[in-house]
């Protein structure tokens, strides 16, 4: 088997074992938690710590959508490279089988002529 057909088995490979990894990684996420203080606080206080937590939830899922995003870039970047040294690949196998196919015809006929010739 060729370097060209072990480069693309292992780019399909390491894509499948991104995409589970961030697959996994989406689905373990802990649900945003509250924290309770003991003791009265104040509306504002309330107010502000809602506003953290919310800011906070908002950085997590943006962090999570490029990541996912990069994640589903990459792997049809490496997909449609791996297809294009596959098809390169299977092209040029092909040119050589050709060329092997020639070269005994040439051969035949070299043969032929040099029996014609004795």
């Amino acid at each position: 088997m060729s370097w060209l057909r072990w480069s693309y088995r292992i780019g399909f490979l390491i894509a499948g074992i991104a995409a589970v990894v961030f697959a996994v990684r989406v689905l373990t996420l802990p649900p945003p938690t509250v924290s309770v203080l003991a003791g009265e606080r104040s509306p504002e206080e309330e107010r502000l710590e809602a506003e953290a937590r919310r800011s906070e939830a908002q950085r997590q899922s943006l962090t999570i959508l490029i990541s996912g995003v990069t994640c589903l870039v990459s792997t049809m970047g490496a997909f449609s490279t791996m297809f294009l040294a596959w098809r390169l690949d299977r092209r040029q196998s092909r040119e050589t089988s050709l060329r092997i196919a020639q070269l005994q015809i040439d051969l035949e006929r070299s043969r032929q002529v040099k029996v014609d010739q004795s």
